[in-house]
């Protein structure tokens, strides 16, 4: 069972040439995900990871922690992009159990969570999710 107060963390390090294929996977031609000249001149200093890869780069974390004991079904997840995820550059995923709430209809436990996606200086994402965790 889900425990208010639990925490969980991965860390994640996207290479230029992740970026850009995932970029070119979901159809985002940004110059910024695929060319470091255009990535400069918008003032960053590599290439940055789209919000497709890095939103469902943090959402893949709840899943992988909570269904290697159970089934587990993201309901809902609110992201907020406050910084660049750059290439190249270690970051850090955490998540925080912050309510747990048995739902006899579901058969299981709405999770709450807030989380984060961070580099070693900034915050880069803020999250919040509602996750159907099984008995």
């Amino acid at each position: 069972m889900p425990e208010v107060g639990e925490v969980f963390r991965q860390k994640i390090l996207l290479s230029s040439a992740e970026i850009a294929a995932f970029s070119s996977l979901v159809q985002d031609f940004n110059p910024v995900h695929h060319r470091l000249e255009a990535a400069l001149t918008q003032g960053f200093s590599d290439t940055i990871a789209s919000g497709t890869q890095t939103s469902g780069l943090t959402m893949g974390v709840t899943a992988s922690y909570f269904s290697r004991e159970s089934s587990m079904l993201g309901l809902e997840f609110t992201m907020k992009f406050r910084r660049p995820v750059l290439a190249n550059l270690e970051h850090l995923i955490e998540w925080h159990v912050v309510e747990v709430t048995w739902k006899t209809t579901l058969n299981g436990f709405l999770v709450k969570l807030e989380g984060e996606l961070r580099s070693s200086t900034d915050v880069c994402i803020t999250s919040s999710a509602t996750v159907l965790v099984g008995a």
